[in-house]
């Protein structure tokens, strides 16, 4: 999954997320959009001019490319559930209907290099610090709120049938 942020705030969109029936596809689109700046108090510097940068790994091609707990990609079941995300990846979809929407959270890197601003890192990646010749920005979080329930009103249990633009991941 790859979501493109720009520092001018100009977003390449949300992930387009699919309800798959057989060959038909049906976008469900985001019923709230919410971005929070968070640990502001460690940035060394605000975002450069220009900037830009993909949320996750552009180059993922199955789950195994997915680290969790650098990325913080995370899908599950807003409101009271049902919740399953200690019984499966934290980045793949819900197992079962949710009884609300179902929500993602994405997390941008937030190390740059601010003479190359194309070379960026998530700090999570390096124990919590920026690599030598990066400083460290404001964390940038999407999160995101579809209604599946409306997109699929019988639910589903088992393998989700959503799929994003993007790809499996």
């Amino acid at each position: 999954m790859q979501i493109v942020h720009r520092a001018d705030y100009n977003w390449q969109g949300a992930p387009t997320l699919y309800y798959v029936n057989g060959d038909n596809y049906t976008e469900i689109y985001p019923a709230t959009f919410k971005t929070n700046y968070e640990q502001i108090e460690h940035a060394e510097i605000p975002f450069p001019p220009d900037f830009y940068a993909v949320a996750g790994n552009a180059s993922a091609k199955s789950q195994a490319d997915i680290d969790e707990n650098i990325t913080g990609i995370t899908w599950w079941c807003d409101g009271n559930g049902p919740e399953d995300r200690t019984s499966r990846p934290r980045a793949t979809f819900p197992r079962q209907t949710c009884s609300a929407h179902m929500q993602v959270i994405l997390r941008f890197p937030d190390c740059v290099d601010p003479n190359k601003i194309n070379n960026y890192a998530y700090a999570a990646a390096h124990s919590g610090r920026c690599p030598a010749n990066m400083k460290r920005m404001p964390s940038l979080r999407f999160s995101i709120r579809y209604d599946t329930r409306r997109a699929v009103p019988g639910g589903w249990k088992g393998v989700p049938p959503f799929r994003l633009a993007c790809g499996e991941v």
